[in-house]
């Protein structure tokens, strides 16, 4: 169960039906036209910060459903595979980019057997995720972690995450993407967002250059890519 901090927060959810509540039941269109609040951070930094740039765009409908798409793919994979069914198994989904909360709870949201650790650097992002999350009564499957990404996927073991999303920093796509392969079974799925990230001002030069080269990577390796929405996705084998 995660950890929540006792203060009061201004981070809320401006609105919550009954059926969200019941975001356990997996009802994503209702869960997708909630309004959510995300704490006041900057979506850009400095040029001298741009390794831990974060542009948080939240995630598109298309995108989404690749996503869920491709969760449910891995799981009913995963039932193939294993001799214990889900309804007792755990599923087990590692996420690098908490943002809001929103892609966790949409993922969470597709069986009760999934279990999500999210890793977000940024305090307030931190506090508004737990919020949500807490809010919409799913904070038991899912953790989010406050800690840099680039040193706690180095503590994690190999072979112990069912699934990834990968939609943290920009600049550090390929460092996590590698230690995420490594990190996911065999037969495991690694999903990344915004492969098609490019911003004109001079300041996110490095991250362009970055982004350009783990594109050419993930085709290299067979992964696959949409360029117009900016979802990737690859199979462990």
């Amino acid at each position: 169960m995660n950890s929540f901090n006792n203060k009061k927060s201004d981070v809320v959810l401006e609105s919550t039906s009954d059926s969200v509540l019941a975001a356990n039941g997996g009802n994503l269109n209702q869960i997708e036209k909630q309004d959510w609040v995300v704490s006041d951070v900057r979506d850009d930094a400095s040029a001298d910060d741009d390794q831990f740039l974060k542009v948080r765009e939240s995630i598109k409908p298309s995108q989404l459903n690749d996503l869920l798409s491709a969760l449910k793919d891995t799981i009913n994979n995963k039932e193939g595979r294993d001799s214990k069914n889900l309804v007792d198994a755990k599923f087990h989904v590692l996420e690098v980019g908490s943002a809001k909360g929103f892609s966790s709870v949409s993922m969470a949201s597709v069986s009760q057997s999934i279990r999500v650790l999210s890793l977000e650097r940024d305090s307030e992002r931190v506090r508004a995720a737990r919020q949500n999350i807490e809010t919409l009564s799913l904070s038991e499957r899912i953790t989010i972690k406050e800690c840099d990404a680039s040193e706690e996927l180095k503590n994690i073991l190999s072979d112990s995450f069912d699934f990834a999303f990968l939609d943290g920093a920009k600049g550090q796509y390929r460092r996590h993407f590698d230690e995420l392969v490594r990190i996911v079974r065999k037969g495991g799925t690694i999903c990344i967002d915004n492969v098609n990230f490019h911003r004109e001002e001079k300041r996110y030069k490095t991250i362009n250059k970055r982004m350009e080269e783990f594109r050419e990577y993930l085709y290299q390796i067979g992964a696959s890519v949409d360029i117009e929405t900016g979802f990737a996705s690859y199979t462990k084998r």
